[in-house]
C-alpha cells in the first residue's frame, strides 16, 4: 500500500508542540491594549460641542436648587471649552476599558471628581424615567404661567425622537429675576427653567444644539418641600461622559455632545500639562456655607493666561500626554478640600464602590 499523503496546510506538515510552564503563564496574562495609532486619525476632526447656560441662579431660589441637588454646580459659572486638549485627550480613550490609557498607565475621570469638580450628588435614585408621554400637558403644567395660551405652545417644541424645548423660548420664560417676594408658582416655574438649561447645556447635552428634551421635566416634577425626587445626578453626568469618548474614540460623527466641561476641568486638575495658569487664586471655599458654596470647578472660571503652544491643535495635546510621567500628575488635588463642600455630595463609601452608571 502506498504512503498516505502528508497533510497540506500552509506548505508545511503539522507538528505537536508542547506546552512549557512559562508558555503557560505568558497565556495566562491579560494583555494590554495597544496606544492610539493611525488607524484612530480619522476622527481627528470631530468637535465638542456645549451650550452656555444664561438662566442665572438667584438667591430667591436657593432653596429649591439645594433640594434638587443642583445649588453648587448652579453657581460654578462658565468655562469656555478648550477643544484641542479634549481631541488630544480623546485619541487616548478605550471604550473597552472606560479608560485613558497613557504610557504610563490608566486613568479615567470617577465619581470623586463629578463630586469635587461640579459639586453633584453621587447618591440617590437614577436619571432614568419614561421616553414617551403626553409633553404639551406637562410642559404647559410645569412651565406655563396660568394665563398662558395652549395655541403658542406648539412654538416651543422641535418635534423628533423626542420632544425637545428649544432654549430660546425657555430662557424667556425667566425674563423677570426672581425676588424672595415673588409668586411661588413663579419660582418654581424659574427653578425647573434653570434646571432644564443645565441639564441641555452641560449636564446632559444632545445633538439637538437649540433645545433640550422635554423628558427631563418628568424629574421635575416636585422641586420644594418633602416630595422632592434626591437624583444621582454625579453618576449621570459620568455616564454621558463615557459614552461621549465611546464615540469621539472611533469613527464617528464630526459634532459629538457631551459634558465636556467636566472632562476639560478633570485634566486641568489632575496634570501639570496642558492647562492654563490662574491669574488670580480663589479662596472663598465653603462660601457662604457649606450648603451653598460653589463646587471647586469655580477655579477654573477666574481669569487665565496659556502657554504659547496651546493653540497648535489637537497633536500639540496628543504629544504632551504620550510623554505623560508621575511627575506632572496630582494623584490627590482633593486631599485639603475634603470637608468644604457638604456630606450628601461627598460620599466616600459611593466613590469607592463599582456600581452602574444610569442615565436614561
Amino acid at each position: 500500500m502506498p504512503p498516505r499523503p502528508a497533510p497540506q496546510g500552509h506548505g508545511r506538515q503539522r507538528r505537536r508542540r508542547t506546552t512549557s510552564r512559562s508558555d503557560a503563564s505568558e497565556a495566562s496574562e491579560p494583555k494590554l491594549l495597544p496606544l492610539p495609532r493611525e488607524q484612530f486619525r480619522g476622527n481627528e476632526k470631530w468637535t465638542p460641542s456645549i451650550h452656555r447656560p444664561q438662566i442665572k441662579a438667584k438667591p430667591a431660589i436657593y432653596d429649591r436648587l439645594s433640594a434638587l441637588g443642583l445649588i453648587h454646580f448652579a453657581r460654578m459659572g462658565h468655562v469656555p471649552l478648550d477643544r484641542s486638549l479634549l481631541q488630544g485627550l480623546a485619541m487616548f480613550w478605550r471604550p473597552e476599558t472606560h479608560s485613558f490609557h497613557f504610557p504610563i498607565g490608566e486613568m479615567t475621570v470617577t465619581l470623586e471628581d463629578v463630586a469635587f469638580l461640579f459639586g453633584l450628588p453621587t447618591t440617590g435614585a437614577p436619571v432614568t424615567g419614561r421616553s414617551d408621554g403626553e409633553w404639551q400637558t406637562k410642559t404647559t403644567e410645569l412651565l406655563m404661567p396660568s394665563n398662558f395660551e395652549n395655541q403658542d405652545l406648539e412654538d416651543m417644541f422641535r418635534k423628533g425622537y423626542v420632544y425637545h424645548i428649544k432654549l430660546v423660548n425657555l430662557r424667556a420664560l425667566c425674563s423677570h429675576e426672581p425676588h424672595e417676594d415673588s409668586p411661588e408658582e413663579y419660582l418654581d416655574r424659574y427653578t425647573r427653567a434653570l434646571a432644564l438649561e443645565l441639564f441641555g447645556c452641560v449636564m446632559f447635552p444632545d445633538n439637538s444644539s437649540n433645545a433640550v428634551p422635554a423628558i427631563y421635566l418628568s424629574l421635575l416634577q416636585h422641586v420644594r418641600g418633602s416630595d422632592v425626587v434626591k437624583y444621582n445626578w454625579g453618576a449621570a453626568v459620568l455616564a454621558c461622559l463615557y459614552r461621549a469618548l465611546d464615540t469621539a474614540s472611533v469613527h464617528g460623527p464630526s459634532r459629538i455632545p457631551g459634558p465636556w466641561l467636566l472632562l476639560q476641568l478633570w485634566s486641568w486638575t489632575r496634570f501639570l500639562a496642558c492647562r492654563p495658569k490662574a491669574l488670580e487664586d480663589f479662596t472663598n471655599w465653603g462660601q457662604p456655607t457649606i450648603e451653598t458654596c460653589v463646587p471647586f470647578g469655580r477655579k477654573w472660571t477666574v481669569n487665565k493666561t496659556f502657554d504659547a503652544p496651546h493653540n497648535s491643535g489637537e497633536s500639540y495635546a496628543r504629544d504632551v500626554f504620550m510623554l505623560t510621567n508621575p511627575e506632572i500628575i496630582i494623584w490627590r488635588p482633593y486631599a485639603n478640600l475634603q470637608f468644604l463642600l457638604p456630606p450628601v455630595v461627598i460620599d466616600y463609601a459611593a466613590f469607592c464602590a463599582r456600581v452602574p452608571c444610569i442615565h436614561f
